[in-house]
């Protein structure tokens, strides 16, 4: 199992540089929001790995379960604080550019 996770971890290490590194706006606003959703399905896939007990007491997760729930929910919180704004808008580095250009 750690070795699967690992192995996903590493294919969205690989789509996350792409669409971070992106010039566009709108790409990186779905990106996030694509991956703050499936934070979702990895959080229910834990849930049905371990119970819902399990799940509500954090004091008894072992280091498998902080990985994958615990920093799933903090990932989560910081993808929708950017798609929200909290951190500043997410622009176009095109729009950015010609800015930081005429100023």
């Amino acid at each position: 199992m750690t070795l699967q996770l690992v192995n996903v971890y590493l294919l969205l290490a690989a789509v996350a540089v792409i669409c971070s590194w992106t010039p566009h706006a709108r790409t990186a606003r779905w990106y996030l929001a694509a991956v703050a959703l499936a934070d979702y399905g990895h959080i229910f896939a834990c849930y049905v790995g371990v119970g819902l007990d399990l799940l509500l007491q954090p004091a008894e997760w072992n280091d498998m379960l902080w990985g994958s729930v615990g920093v799933s929910i903090f990932l989560n919180v910081v993808r929708l604080s950017t798609l929200v704004g909290i951190f500043g808008p997410v622009v176009d580095s095109k729009e950015e550019f010609s800015k930081t250009k005429s100023a």
